[in-house]
């Protein structure tokens, strides 16, 4: 039996965990409703709407934490608090506990999905890098200060690869059958990929995302890709008409019809690889503003979850202790 600031600790670590794992699984119930709303919002709201629900269970289990932590007895708020949720007996801790046990499960299990993400990320990254080293490219001059390179491929295709110095990549067999117009939308869209880092942030969101069931995890992929695409589509609109814009989508979507290449790679960004008719809707019917009923919606929910999820770990905790011994 451990005493005094360890066993705090380790009994917080065992909060926050259990949190994690109900956080998941309240996200996952109540995601396809969010899914469903997603288009009212702007893109600056749903950005920070996918943001909020991938790291959702990270910070359900800080919240938790937080408002589980050891207070001194007294103030209003710590009275509040104790009557909502608290922790009986905080400074015992023993391994053979249910405390002691839930937090070796869900360190195993975390642990363990930790190591095959880095493993999964990794087989993807070598794969990009090998592909380039492969083929034969040459940097395209004239284009700002940000690199773009000509691909010696025979797939129509353009994308941008790379983490913290992100380039654009187009195929010789793209740049050959779009007119000089056409081109210089889809260089601009890949710029536009450059600028924000979508790379990166892509990544990383999917490295939150993977500790999600994967269809929850796909849903909230397909969610972000099409939000930056239709992110990167808006900057295009401030060098070409959007019209021209959305027709250059279509042109290259036919183009890339029987693409073999895997468009879902955590590092990357595509031009014109999927969602086309809802990137052409947005094109030429943007959104000006979200309605005031979704963002309050959407307010409560997120404010509701980890309240839920306080109130389930301080039940299950309750519940242990009436049946076992603590």
């Amino acid at each position: 039996m451990l005493v005094g600031s360890l066993a705090i600790t380790l009994n917080l670590m065992s909060v926050a965990l259990l949190a994690f794992f109900i956080g998941v699984v309240v996200l996952s119930v109540s995601a396809p409703l969010c899914f469903s709303k997603l288009s009212h919002f702007t893109f600056r709201i749903r950005k920070l709407a996918l943001w909020l629900l991938a790291t959702g269970p990270w910070w359900i289990g800080a919240i938790c934490v937080a408002i589980f932590w050891p207070r001194v007895e007294g103030g209003l708020f710590a009275s509040w608090i104790a009557n909502f949720a608290h922790w009986h007996h905080a400074d015992l801790f023993t391994f053979t506990s249910w405390h002691g046990l839930t937090l070796l499960v869900c360190s195993l299990i975390l642990t363990w999905m930790l190591v095959v993400i880095v493993i999964q990320s990794r087989k993807k990254s070598l794969s990009m890098d090998n592909l380039l080293e492969l083929c034969d490219t040459n940097e395209m001059p004239n284009h700002n200060s940000h690199q773009v390179y000509s691909l010696q491929l025979t797939i129509p295709t353009a994308f941008t690869s790379g983490l913290l110095s992100p380039k654009v990549y187009l195929t010789t067999a793209l740049q050959k059958q779009v007119d000089q117009q056409a081109l210089d939308i889809i260089i601009q869209h890949e710029l536009a990929h450059v600028r924000a880092y979508d790379p990166l942030f892509k990544m990383i969101f999917a490295l939150f995302c993977r500790f999600y069931p994967k269809s929850v995890n796909n849903i909230l992929m397909q969610h972000y890709s099409l939000l930056t695409e239709q992110m990167a589509d808006h900057a295009v609109t401030h060098f070409h008409d959007s019209l021209n814009v959305a027709q250059t989508l279509i042109n290259v979507a036919k183009l890339q019809q029987k693409l073999p290449i895997n468009c879902d790679g955590m590092q990357l960004s595509y031009f014109a690889n999927e969602q086309i008719s809802q990137r052409v809707y947005r094109l030429v019917s943007p959104l000006e503003k979200t309605p005031v009923l979704a963002l309050v919606v959407a307010i409560a929910a997120f404010i509701g979850a980890p309240l839920f999820a306080v109130s389930t770990v301080d039940s299950f905790h309750h519940f242990i202790e009436t049946f076992f011994t603590h």
